[in-house]
């Protein structure tokens, strides 16, 4: 049985630290990740370089792609709260 859309891996060269590099995603991420820049106004690559630029550590491939996943999460988590306190003025 095939994955669904959202759950297939997809992979992206991106510059982190002037170095490039692979940052692999689930489709759903990177779509939420291009909206959410998109929202910042800002290039999804400027994203990338700023999130993944903050990890630190020796095999730092796949930390990139946790980073940019609990980022996302994070931006999506912040947003829910503000329409919450919204909700409740």
């Amino acid at each position: 049985m095939p994955l669904p859309l959202g759950m297939m891996r997809i992979e992206r060269q991106h510059r982190v630290r002037g170095r490039r590099t692979t940052i692999v995603l689930e489709a759903a991420y990177w779509e939420a990740l291009e909206q959410a820049a998109d929202e910042l106004h800002r290039p999804v690559r400027d994203v990338v370089s700023e999130v993944c630029g903050a990890v630190r550590g020796t095999y730092q491939g796949e930390q990139f792609n946790q980073a940019l996943r609990v980022w996302v999460v994070e931006f999506y988590r912040r947003k829910l709260e503000q329409v919450e306190q919204v909700w409740k003025e």
